[in-house]
């Protein structure tokens, strides 16, 4: 889809879910409908902790880039964006530099077109639609050139989407791709659902995706460290969302909390 066409509410597939959709129903949003709400009841069904899963997905987000932006990064390359849920990255971003930019990209005309309505003409801030595999058509899309200047550091964000990539070589090379644009000092913030700590409960929510026409694929330890190839890990590492520099927040289920890697790396 050309980036200058807008997603109408009137093309919209209204039968199917959305992983945008669910994730945001997920954490007590808005913008999901009837099969979105079904396909969740399923999946708590399954695993009852998943709200929590997610609200500390939501945690991990708001304090890594908190971090990055306190270490001088002001744009941001939000890949996945999903629905702007309170305490999106524009938010955080802009607590710590009022002139934050960032540049959204969804694969889901739902999640691009709820995001435009709410940036409206902020100058600082561009949603396009496209596939994040499609990296050099992402880097070159002119919205995204708009509010970006790859000459400068930026933070590449892929916060609970690369998992819905079911290809790992693919993701590897989009995310190379995006690794060579990026400026010396530039940053990765990634989060993603692992089988390590409770295999039976993510296959049963595996299947049920699958069912619903989506594709989850949980990764390892060491199947996501290769996807940071040529990028130097920032300290605590790549270790479960919680374990990422807690800050006070109240503690979550050890269940809930375990099953979600969370990792920042810095490109020299």
């Amino acid at each position: 889809m050309d980036e200058d066409l807008r997603p109408s509410l009137a093309t919209l597939d209204r039968t199917r879910s959305s992983p945008a959709r669910v994730y945001d129903c997920l954490l007590g949003g808005r913008h999901h409908l009837a099969v979105d709400r079904a396909l969740v009841a399923r999946l708590v069904d399954r695993m009852p902790q998943l709200p929590t899963i997610m609200r500390t997905n939501r945690q991990f987000l708001r304090r890594a880039v908190s971090t990055v932006a306190a270490l001088g990064v002001s744009q941001f390359l939000d890949l996945g964006s999903g629905l702007p849920t309170a305490g999106n990255v524009h938010e955080v971003a802009r607590r710590v530099n009022p002139s934050a930019r960032v540049a959204s990209v969804d694969i889901d005309p739902d999640a691009v077109y709820q995001s435009r309505a709410i940036l409206g003409d902020d100058p600082a801030s561009c949603a396009l639609q496209a596939d994040l595999l499609d990296a050099r058509r992402v880097l070159t899309a002119p919205c995204v050139r708009g509010v970006i200047d790859f000459g400068q550091p930026v933070a590449i964000l892929l916060i609970f989407s690369g998992h819905f990539v079911a290809d790992t070589i693919a993701l590897w090379r989009a995310l190379i791709t995006y690794r060579r644009a990026a400026a010396p000092g530039s940053y990765l913030v990634l989060s993603h659902g692992t089988t390590e700590a409770r295999p039976t409960e993510i296959a049963e929510l595996v299947r049920i995706y699958a069912e619903s026409g989506a594709t989850l694929t949980a990764r390892s330890r060491i199947e996501l460290t290769r996807l940071l190839d040529g990028w130097d890990v920032i300290d605590p590492g790549l270790v479960y969302t919680p374990e990422w520099r807690p800050d006070g927040e109240a503690p979550v289920d050890a269940v809930g909390g375990y099953c979600t890697l969370a990792v920042v790396a810095r490109k020299a």
